[in-house]
């Protein structure tokens, strides 16, 4: 079984919660991609009555991720989903709005077909 690789995107910007989600719409919408979840996580309350995290069982429009970004307090957005039959997570971060992607380590080339 092969590893996982997490690779950093470091040539790939977001600035904000509007950038950070249509760059995961742009991923979903690559030929070949799947959707199997959209998670919006709220990590700072992970433990307490308080967590507002959401979880999209498909793919949703950019308008309705962003109300739901609005009205909770979510620190992470995480798509997953297979990228031609490869199992694949895209996070991204949104207090530094740093882009995760991860893979099998023996698919890793798919990376840059995928958010190029």
């Amino acid at each position: 079984m092969a590893g996982l690789c997490n690779q950093i995107l470091k040539d790939k910007k977001v600035s904000d919660p509007g950038s950070a989600v249509a760059f995961l719409m742009k991923a979903a919408a690559t030929p070949g991609f799947q959707v199997h979840f959209i998670s919006l996580r709220d990590l700072h309350h992970s433990s307490d009555e308080g967590n507002t995290s959401i979880q999209f069982n498909s793919s949703v429009p950019k308008e309705s991720i962003m109300e739901e970004l609005r009205a909770r307090s979510i620190d992470r957005i995480f798509l997953m989903g297979s990228y031609r039959g490869t199992m694949t997570g895209i996070g991204i971060d949104l207090a530094t709005y740093e882009i995760t992607v991860s893979v099998p380590d023996n698919e890793k080339n798919i990376v840059k077909e995928l958010v190029s």
